[in-house]
C-alpha cells in the first residue's frame, strides 16, 4: 500500500550536527570527516532489541542499525547481499549454498561465522523461542534445514521451491557465542545487544533515548556519522516542537501543520510515497475478544469512508 508522507528536517540543527554547510561543497578531508550526531524521534518505546524477538516498528529501527542480515534491501527495493559474499542455487531450487564475508566481526572483536547463521534460524525454529517469524521457515509442516559446511559456508535445503526465500533469509543474524547457552526469551542481551551492523548499541533509557555510536570495525562502508540518538517521543504534538527548537533533525509532520512548517526557513519539508499498512490487531488470548460478536461490533463501529 502507498502511503503520502510529510517528513520535516531542521536545517539548522543538521548543520550543526554535521559541522558543515550545505550550500558550499567540502573542500579538504576534515570537511568530509563528519563527526556529528543524528538525533532522531522514535515514536514510540521498543520492546525487544533482538531481530528474531521484536514485533514493533520502534524496536525494528534500532536492530536495523546494530546488526546485518545476510541480504538487505537498497534503494530501488532489490535484495543486494550483506554478509553474504556469494550463493547458489540448485537446479530443482530446493538448496541453496552461501559463503559470508571472511572479514566481518561481532561488535566484541569475535569472527562472525557459519555457525552464528544456523544458530540464528535454529533459534526461529526452535518452538520455546516467543517469535512471529517461525512460520517464514516452515513450508507444508515441513522446517527449512540448515547446515554448517565450514566456517563459511552453509546451506539451507527447502521442502519445496519457495519464491520469497531469500526475502525471508535476509534477516539479521544473531552471535552464538553470547547467546548459545542463554534463555533467548529472558537475556539481557534484548536490552543491551551486540551486533554486526554499522551502529553499535551504547545506552537505553527507558522512556527517554536510545544512544548508538559508530562501529569502526564496520564490514561495509562506514558511516560518516559518530553517532544516533533516538529520542523516544510518542506524542505528535511534542515532536514538532522538538524539531522547532532543533531538538531533534528530523520527524513526520501531520498534514495539519504543514503550512506553518512551510513557512518556517529553518525546515525542510519532503513529500514521498512511503510502502506502508496500519492494523488494529486483537489480543485474542484475551477473553473479551475471543467473543466474535464483540469484534463485529467493533468492526462497524468504525467509520471506514471517514478514513
Amino acid at each position: 500500500m502507498l502511503k503520502r508522507c510529510l517528513l520535516a528536517i531542521c536545517i539548522g540543527c543538521m548543520i550543526f550536527q554535521f559541522s558543515c554547510d550545505k550550500k558550499s561543497k567540502p573542500s579538504s578531508k576534515k570537511a568530509q570527516d563528519t563527526e556529528g550526531v543524528l538525533v532522531l524521534r522514535l515514536s514510540g518505546e521498543p520492546t525487544y532489541l533482538n531481530p528474531i524477538l521484536y514485533t514493533d516498528a520502534y524496536s525494528g529501527e534500532v536492530v536495523g542499525k546494530v546488526f546485518s542480515g545476510l541480504f538487505r534491501v537498497n534503494e530501488t527495493l532489490e535484495l543486494e547481499p550483506d554478509l553474504v559474499e556469494t550463493y547458489s542455487i540448485s537446479d530443482d531450487k530446493k538448496t541453496y549454498t552461501f559463503t559470508l564475508k571472511k572479514d566481518v566481526l561481532w561488535q566484541d572483536g569475535t569472527p562472525l561465522t557459519a555457525k552464528d547463521v544456523k544458530f540464528t534460524f535454529d533459534k526461529i525454529l526452535d518452538p520455546t523461542t516467543n517469535t512471529v517469524r517461525r512460520s517464514n521457515f516452515i513450508l507444508d509442516g515441513q522446517p527449512i534445514q540448515f547446515k554448517v559446511l565450514d566456517t563459511h559456508r552453509f546451506q539451507a535445503t527447502l521442502p519445496k521451491p519457495y519464491a520469497p526465500f531469500l526475502t525471508r533469509v535476509s534477516m539479521e543474524i544473531l552471535p552464538e557465542h553470547i547467546l548459545g547457552k542463554q534463555d533467548i526469551n529472558t537475556t539481557s542481551f534484548n536490552q543491551n545487544p551486540v551486533g554486526s551492523g554499522p551502529f553499535i548499541f551504547k545506552t537505553w533509557k527507558t522512556g527517554q533515548y536510545i544512544e548508538l555510536v559508530r562501529n569502526d570495525t564496520y564490514h561495509g562502508k562506514k558511516p560518516k556519522l559518530k553517532g544516533i540518538l533516538y529520542k523516544i517521543l510518542p506524542d505528535t504534538n511534542t515532536a514538532k516542537i522538538a524539531l522547532e527548537k532543533g531538538e531533534i533533525d528530523m520527524t513526520g509532520i501531520q498534514p495539519k501543520d504543514y503550512d506553518k512548517m512551510k513557512k518556517n526557513a529553518m525546515v525542510n519539508l519532503f513529500e514521498y510515497d512511503d510502502l506502508h499498512y496500519s492494523y488494529m490487531a486483537f489480543n485474542l488470548k484475551n477473553p473479551l475478544f475471543q467473543d466474535l460478536r464483540l469484534r463485529k461490533a467493533i468492526a462497524h463501529a468504525i467509520n471506514k469512508e471517514a478514513l
